[in-house]
């Protein structure tokens, strides 16, 4: 059975709206192959204005925020104290610039770790120069810019405020040496805790007491 013939479609063109036709016309101002698709568009592309050349009077960011490098994150350590000029070179007998081990290590011998913390690391040293035993507490991690270093600084200022007491742990000078801050203080025995846990017997009313007599005048 033969198959009837498909219908032929209507060749009636579909209708555009007119901001269809608007809208295939380019609003660059480089000059086209084909002419101007309708009269309105030419108008609107007259009525652009030029684009401006480069300026060539401004100078590059590089040159307005200059990448300058902070005097702490030199490798030469440099005191930090809030009494005297907080940066001031280092100098020791025992100190060799031209080493690659840092000022704490050439100025001490570490002996053992005594803790860690968020902040840092203690160490129980041997100072080179005078014999004697400290503790230093070195930042866990480099200064991450001049609001964390300032953060950092805030433990040696207290210290500062602080004046000596026998209750206090004796602070002594503080530096930093690339991006890492150092706090050298008196070396303690040991702590209340071991102190109280090397005790035969648990401490009775009167020692606790005599313990909080001794903070408050620290604090005091």
């Amino acid at each position: 059975m033969p198959v009837p013939p498909e219908p032929e479609l209507a060749c009636t063109p579909i209708p555009v709206p007119a901001f269809f036709k608007e809208a295939e016309c380019s609003f660059s101002l480089k000059k086209r192959r084909q002419p101007a698709c309708s009269n309105s568009c030419s108008v609107l592309s007259r009525s652009l204005p030029p684009p401006r050349p480069p300026a060539k009077g401004v100078p590059p960011l590089s040159r307005l925020f200059p990448n300058r490098e902070r005097s702490w994150s030199q490798p030469r350590p440099r005191g930090v104290s809030f009494r005297e000029p907080p940066e001031r070179p280092l100098s020791s007998s025992h100190y060799d610039e031209s080493k690659g081990e840092t000022y704490f290590q050439q100025c001490f011998q570490c002996l053992s770790k005594l803790g860690r913390g968020s902040f840092g690391e203690v160490y129980k040293v041997r100072s080179r120069e005078d014999g004697r035993y400290y503790a230093v507490k070195r930042s866990m991690d480099r200064f991450r810019g001049d609001g964390d270093r300032q953060r950092k600084l805030q433990e040696v200022r207290k210290h500062e405020r602080l004046p000596p007491h026998p209750n206090c742990v004796g602070f002594q000078r503080a530096w930093e040496e690339g991006g890492r801050l150092y706090i050298q203080t008196e070396l303690c025995r040991g702590s209340l805790q071991q102190h109280c846990e090397a005790q035969a017997e648990p401490a009775g009313e009167a020692q606790v007491w005599a313990f909080l007599w001794d903070l408050l005048c620290a604090l005091g």
